[in-house]
């Protein structure tokens, strides 16, 4: 099968709708606008103590639903380690906290204080320099 586009005969001209061609370079600036507004928006209701209660309240209500969905779904089978050997799984565990502990000490060698970012100054000091 030929993917090719079929070329056009040499003297053939394209028939548009004038409102497409008005439309589709506008259309950029006019989601823009609308992306900007909405943008705002949600910037303003992050920063605001009611939309931080409206975005906790709603990550909880994810993580229930999240956890119940879970829960139904492994209801019905057996935990794949019920038949495992105490010993071996003990064994596994200890590995893996002390895994975990080997990682946090390492990341902390690797991030020093000495090598974190300073933060920045706030705008009345720096104002106050100059």
């Amino acid at each position: 099968m030929n993917t090719a586009p079929t070329p056009l005969p040499p003297k053939a001209r394209l028939q548009r709708d004038p409102l497409a061609a008005i439309a589709v370079p506008l259309a950029p600036i006019v989601l823009e606008g609308r992306y900007r507004v909405l943008v705002g928006a949600l910037w303003r209701l992050g920063r605001s103590r009611r939309g931080r209660w409206v975005l906790a309240a709603g990550s909880g209500a994810l993580v229930l639903v999240l956890a119940l969905l879970a829960a139904r779904h492994f209801a019905p089978t057996s935990w794949p380690l019920t038949k495992g050997d105490p010993g071996v799984l003990m064994a596994a565990g200890i590995l893996l906290l002390l895994a975990q502990a080997l990682k946090a000490y390492g990341w902390g060698r690797l991030f020093r204080r000495t090598s974190a970012p300073r933060p920045l100054r706030s705008r009345p000091a720096m104002a106050a320099r100059r």
